[in-house]
């Protein structure tokens, strides 16, 4: 896969914090925004 290819990744966040109250963040992730490092080789 080479390039910058356009994604767009769902993702899901569920932090709770020590009282046990938890809380969901959803967002959409670009790769277009992101920079690969090449040392991660191919994916």
């Amino acid at each position: 896969m080479e390039g910058y290819d356009q994604m767009i990744i769902d993702v899901e966040i569920t932090g709770c914090d020590q009282s046990g109250k938890c809380t969901t963040i959803q967002t959409s992730i670009d790769t277009s925004m992101i920079e690969i490092p090449r040392s991660y080789g191919p994916i």
